[in-house]
């Protein structure tokens, strides 16, 4: 007989151990493959989680996805035990991705990300158009609809950080 009962039961604890992690979204609504989060707790103790939200780990526009990757949300309010539904936080025309948050000492809610679109000369098979930005003044419920470029030829995988002079 191959094995032992103190083989069998430690093989039973393995595999029957009690699970200590929760999935924060399995479907941002572009597809399942979500990544790259980021969470930032909020003046009012929640939590909000970012993340790329696509069809894979690059998720140019398709047919099946016209605008490619975007940036969506999940919020807490028990301290991460659950999640709301995803929403999307912003969605472009091209793949926007990897993307941050903050909450400033005035209160608005930034997102930093970048975005990924096809090379239009055909060289490589995308590229970046650099670090952008979106705030919401109004605790995440709305966002910017138009993002502000940070940087065109820099990208950022790191969240605004507040500086204490302001």
């Amino acid at each position: 007989m191959s094995g032992s009962a103190v083989d069998f039961e430690q093989q039973w604890k393995v595999t029957h151990r009690p699970r200590n992690w929760i999935h924060v979204c399995t479907n941002g609504g572009a597809g399942e493959y979500e990544a790259f989060p980021d969470v930032c707790r909020t003046a009012d103790g929640g939590l909000i989680c970012v993340f790329y939200a696509s069809n894979g780990h690059v998720g140019l526009p398709s047919d099946s996805f016209p605008t490619g990757g975007r940036i969506s949300y999940c919020t807490s309010a028990d301290e991460g035990r659950t999640w709301s539904r995803a929403a999307c936080l912003y969605d472009g025309p091209d793949d926007d991705r990897d993307p941050s948050i903050v909450q400033l000492s005035d209160g608005r809610l930034i997102c930093n990300f970048f975005t990924l679109k096809s090379d239009p000369e055909g060289k490589r098979a995308y590229i970046g158009d650099g670090s952008l930005m979106v705030t919401s003044s109004d605790g995440g419920h709305t966002w910017d609809p138009v993002p502000q470029m940070i940087a065109k030829n820099y990208y950022c995988s790191a969240p605004i950080r507040e500086l204490p002079d302001g």
